[in-house]
């Protein structure tokens, strides 16, 4: 529109589109992403590749594009139009109505993540004194800050300035056992640290009005409301609207103990958060010692939930319920204990790093050793397939995979989709991978990506990055080997001696001989006997 002059009149009172000065800062989970902010009087601008990655707060998705986003939550349309990138200038020529069909299909699916991805900040907008723009870009922080604020304004009490910031103790996590476990049933705290400020009346010392806890139980007693509005819903529209809204105070709720440790807190409070914390260790550790008591295995404890093995005879939904009821029966008062998963198995490898295999067959990964979004996809294909196969008890067939991707790489049999790279264009980046300076350098004027894009490149034969639309079958075959043998490591737990591991998976390179490599690991076992 710049470039040829159009304006952008889109504004309710005839002005034109506005774009914020300077770069502004979207949290979604632990990632912060700069963005350029657009203003239109009366209407609100929403970005849903923003507000899928708050959605996904589980790291399902492996990517945040559109069509991968769509595609991996099962949303995509049977009769859905797609036209690959390097055919549109084609298409364009010859057949502009599929261009049509395609581009229109993209709209749909933004429209499809909206509906999945906002409902959330929509609803906050009834409760926040702020616009949905700003709901939907704001942090839980800033949130917080502007429902104190009103309840101040409103009283016309002064307000306090925010604490500065110091270290205090944080949540319990502890790994109890590595390795393969069937089956496997996760039980947690509903919503630990606000129900233990609730029950046991913690709060900032500032909050002079009193204001923060009485908010707290509200949001926490429409919720409870809102769920029951649901369950009895007549229609799916009404189902929908109600689960929005109680996601909107479940997301608010579980916001008030990290605002006692937010920074930028006016009424923040770092010996409330510290309190909040300890009290919560106290708590996960007795849930350990009962699942003990009880006969359990307890695996992995992470702040407010525990994965364990439940003793024989506790194998379905019902059968756990009541166990899970009967090792929360000393728990203090306010603290429910649920249900929170059930799955074949679990490959626990380290503290936070883990793969779980539900019943319907989905594999999760969790940790970011497992599941880092700059991965070559190749690499993340072979950690998922490994770690069902381990879950399988098919050791066989794991090594297969390594040896068999191994060799693909070497005769350079690989696609660039196998092996691109993926990463955000800003400063943090740049200055930690200096030589994508030089993909962005290399790339036509037209091509230039702005910070906040993202970059797809991979490592050419030569050391140097290119980016991937210049791949020519000239990736660099001994990294790509030396990546597969970091991969691999993610599973050294799973082995009795370093020996073992080595010999399972051995570093291959382009002069290794194969043969001699498969071989390695049945030598290796015979030794254990010799």
């Amino acid at each position: 529109a710049d470039r040829h002059g159009v304006p952008l009149a889109w504004g309710r009172d005839g002005s034109e589109i506005r774009l914020g000065s300077g770069q502004a800062r979207f949290k979604a989970g632990p990632l912060t992403m700069p963005y350029t902010p657009a203003y239109i009087a009366g209407r609100h601008v929403i970005d849903t590749y923003q507000q899928i990655q708050r959605y996904d707060i589980g790291g399902r998705l492996t990517s945040y594009g559109l069509k991968p986003a769509v595609e991996q939550l099962g949303l995509t349309r049977a009769d859905r139009e797609f036209v690959p990138g390097e055919q549109i200038g084609e298409v364009w020529r010859n057949d502009r109505d599929r261009l049509l069909r395609y581009a229109l299909d993209d709209v749909r699916d933004v429209a499809v993540l909206s509906d999945l991805a906002t409902p959330t900040e929509f609803y906050q907008t009834q409760l926040l004194p702020r616009a949905f723009q700003a709901v939907a870009t704001g942090g839980p922080g800033e949130k917080l800050n502007d429902l104190m604020l009103r309840a101040y304004l409103m009283s016309g009490h002064s307000v306090p300035t925010a604490q500065a910031s110091r270290d205090y103790a944080g949540g319990h996590a502890e790994l109890l056992e590595s390795g393969p476990f069937w089956p496997v049933v996760k039980c947690d705290v509903e919503s630990l640290y606000p129900s233990i400020m609730l029950s046991e009346g913690i709060t900032s010392s500032r909050d002079t009005l009193g204001a923060y806890l009485p908010m707290l139980a509200d949001l926490t007693s429409r919720r409870l409301d809102a769920k029951r509005q649901s369950r009895s819903a007549p229609t799916p529209e009404e189902r929908a609207m109600w689960e929005g809204i109680q996601g909107s105070f479940k997301v608010l709720i579980n916001s008030f103990y990290g605002y006692l440790g937010y920074g930028g807190g006016l009424f923040n409070g770092y010996d409330a958060a510290e309190q909040v914390t300890l009290s919560g260790q106290r708590i996960v550790k007795q849930i350990v010692a009962n699942l003990h008591e009880q006969g359990a295995t307890p695996i992995e404890v992470d702040t407010d939930g525990v994965y364990f093995v439940p003793p024989p005879g506790i194998d379905n939904p019902e059968a756990e319920q009541t166990f899970i009821d009967a090792v929360a029966a000393e728990l203090p008062e306010g603290i429910r204990l649920s249900h929170d998963g059930r799955y074949v198995g679990m490959l626990s490898l380290k503290l936070k790093t883990y793969a779980l295999l539900a019943h319907d067959g989905t594999m999760t990964l969790k940790g970011s050793a497992l599941r880092s979004r700059r991965m070559e996809p190749c690499l993340r294909d072979f950690l998922t397939d490994a770690a069902r196969l381990f879950l399988q008890d098919d050791r066989d067939a794991v090594r297969e995979r390594y040896f068999t991707l191994a060799e693909r790489m070497r005769q350079r049999e690989v696609t660039a989709n196998e092996i691109v790279q993926r990463g955000m264009i800003n400063d943090e980046t740049l200055n930690k991978f200096p030589r994508l300076r030089k993909v962005i350098n290399r790339l036509p004027q037209q091509a230039m990506q702005r910070s906040g894009s993202r970059l797809e490149f991979y490592e050419r034969q030569d050391g140097e990055l290119g980016h991937i639309d210049e791949w020519d079958h000239d990736e660099n075959t001994s990294y790509l080997l030396k990546r597969l043998r970091d991969v691999s490591e993610r599973f050294r737990p799973l082995f009795a001696t370093d020996a073992a591991f080595d010999a399972f998976f051995p570093p291959i390179s382009a002069r290794t001989n194969m043969a001699a490599a498969r071989e390695q690991e049945a030598a290796e076992q015979l030794g254990l006997f010799g």
